[in-house]
């Protein structure tokens, strides 16, 4: 196929995914994705479109393949929402782990770290966590109510109370 004709059916699934048409994403992107298999952003709509169709396993199968030339933070950690999602929680805390070592100043991927530590009762872990996440944005509202959770659910009332004055 020629690259003129490719970038059209592309630019059409792009449009697709725009109109939040998934299925319709999926059905065309997997044809064209036959045609060129490393284009990174075709399968990153089809990682996106699996997402929204909540086919999480479609997602992943996509995304492992995406991984194998491009890595960014970005990518493993919707990799780790994704085995979240499938409750493979060691392979989620890999993921947010690699995103973090990617990008050491990745506050979500803390707090989602946080939160899968909490999962698998690693509370002091998941503590930690989330206080990075704070530290490195201090408006990361997620992580400041995923600390004040955990604090009264240890009836830390001492430690809860700034918690809950910097989210007001």
């Amino acid at each position: 196929m020629n690259s003129n004709n490719f970038d059209a059916k592309k630019t059409k699934i792009l449009e697709l995914f725009k109109e939040k048409k998934f299925s319709e994403v999926i059905d065309a992107g997997k044809k064209l994705v036959l045609e060129k298999k490393n284009d990174a952003q075709l399968i990153y709509l089809l990682v996106l479109a699996s997402i929204n169709l909540q086919k999480f396993l479609d997602a992943e199968a996509y995304l492992k393949s995406l991984l194998l030339f491009k890595q960014t933070d970005q990518l493993y950690f919707i990799n780790g929402n994704i085995q979240k999602k499938l409750k493979r929680y060691g392979k989620a805390i890999n993921s947010f782990e690699k995103a973090i070592e990617l990008n050491p100043n990745f506050s979500e991927a803390y707090n989602n770290l946080g939160n899968t530590k909490m999962i698998i009762n690693e509370r002091d872990q998941a503590i930690t966590c989330f206080k990075k996440a704070i530290s490195l944005k201090a408006d990361n509202f997620q992580a400041l109510i995923n600390l004040s959770k955990i604090y009264k659910e240890d009836n830390n009332y001492k430690d809860i109370i700034p918690v809950y004055e910097k989210i007001l």
